[in-house]
């Protein structure tokens, strides 16, 4: 009896050791996934700020680290000028639409790019540990703009474009005033909607080793990427947030939750049937225009 009671937990417990290292196998192969974005799966680009009326300048910049990032400049004819960030494995092609509102009403723009997007180098997705770099490199860029009032400069971002925008107007008193079209609130919560959304309810419990892996190999933890934290520091800037409804993407509530952690001036736009990225739904273009450009207008279009 003492010899099958062995057997038998040895067995189990070969079994549990299979299933743990086949756990973490796929949680390696996703957290990968999660924190990478080789050239060879990015789109081509097939618009430039052109085919939205604009006239524009190919433009680079080089962070600290030594990464050439390509970015868009439309010229400022107001003296003001706003960094609009693409989300999550996207492009400079993500803000044309919002860059076209701006430039319509005299901003300039600057279309900027992270590392790991778009044509440019880069590793690794690090949600905010490493792209600071790249967006102190871009704001640089428009303090040497003879066009641009250095008191008056504003970030635009979508998705995690949006989250990271809001991170470096944290850590940059300069930034006027920030707008974020569904940024997630933490990333944890955004991992585990996005995994239940892919494979379903009952894969629920790989996201812990997803995480755990996605921390491995780009080398952040995901408990500090949090903008519920980060948008407290911008405590007397104000910050305006759109969130969709119907969001797929990041969880509904993340505009509530980032609303209630921000401090006034504050606003947030919610649209009931809305999806990821609100301003990308043309039947909403119009209400888009008109609540960009009149926050910036209040809020940049300023020397105080």
């Amino acid at each position: 009896m003492k010899r099958w009671l062995k057997i038998t937990l040895w067995i189990v417990s070969g079994i549990l050791l299979l299933v743990f290292i086949a756990l973490n196998i796929v949680g390696y192969q996703k957290g990968k996934e999660m924190v990478t974005f080789p050239m060879e799966m990015r789109e081509p680009l097939t618009q430039t700020p052109a085919d939205f009326g604009m006239p524009y300048e190919e433009v680079t910049v080089t962070t600290e680290d030594g990464l050439t990032l390509a970015g868009w400049y439309v010229p400022s004819e107001n003296g003001a000028a706003i960094i609009a960030m693409h989300g999550y494995q996207d492009d400079r092609e993500d803000p044309l639409s919002e860059a076209s509102y701006l430039h319509r009403n005299g901003y300039g723009i600057l279309i900027g790019s992270l590392r790991t997007h778009d044509v440019n180098p880069g590793e690794l997705i690090t949600f905010g540990h490493d792209e600071m770099a790249d967006f102190e490199a871009w704001y640089q860029f428009l303090l040497a703009r003879e066009d641009v009032n250095p008191n008056r400069i504003g970030i635009f971002g979508k998705s995690m474009g949006g989250a990271l925008s809001i991170k470096y107007a944290s850590l940059n008193p300069q930034i006027k005033a920030v707008i974020a079209d569904s940024a997630f609130a933490r990333m944890e919560d955004t991992v585990d909607k996005a995994i239940v959304a892919i494979l379903g309810e009952k894969f629920r419990f790989m996201v812990p080793f997803i995480v755990f892996w996605s921390e491995r190999i780009a080398g952040f933890q995901a408990a500090e990427v949090n903008t519920t934290e980060w948008i407290v520091d911008l405590c007397g800037r104000p910050v305006l947030l759109f969130q969709g409804g119907k969001d797929e993407s990041i969880p509904i509530n993340s505009g509530d939750r980032l609303y209630a952690a921000a401090c006034e001036p504050k606003s947030l736009w919610t649209v009931p049937q809305g999806e990821h990225t609100i301003c990308d739904m043309p039947e909403l273009e119009t209400q888009c225009e008109r609540r960009i450009v009149s926050f910036f207008d209040e809020y940049v279009l300023t020397d105080e």
